[in-house]
């Protein structure tokens, strides 16, 4: 299944720190998980709303990535990116503070410790 992916804050301010899963064919939440291994993905950040979160405004589903579900993957040996809209204008690369290039080979989307980390390749 080709899938859109997203932290969701409505389910994190209720205690479930978990990502957002949308089939992409249906445009419909297919289900909410705390850890999913994304293939053949693209990246997206929206930047008007992105700029109106920067400078205060409310909090709006931005970012997320596209890729088709696959079986778990190990970590080990995948880079962390992270995205803060007021910080970042992209995913960033935590290691080396460099962007994301728009497409990446695997993302595993995991809730460790009440907050989505990304890992990719």
């Amino acid at each position: 299944m080709k899938a859109k992916c997203y932290w969701n804050l409505n389910q994190a301010k209720q205690g479930n720190y978990v990502f957002s899963v949308v089939n992409t064919a249906d445009g419909k939440v297919d289900h909410y998980s705390g850890e999913i291994t994304l293939k053949n993905c693209t990246l997206h950040v929206n930047t008007n709303a992105r700029l109106k979160i920067a400078y205060g405004g409310k909090k709006s589903v931005h970012a997320w990535i596209k890729g088709y579900v696959s079986d778990p993957v190990s970590t080990d040996g995948l880079s962390v990116a992270t995205y803060n809209p007021k910080r970042d204008v992209f995913f960033t690369d935590v290691s080396t503070g460099n962007c994301l290039p728009l497409g990446v080979d695997i993302v595993v989307l995991r809730s460790e410790n009440k907050r989505g980390v990304i890992y990719y390749e």
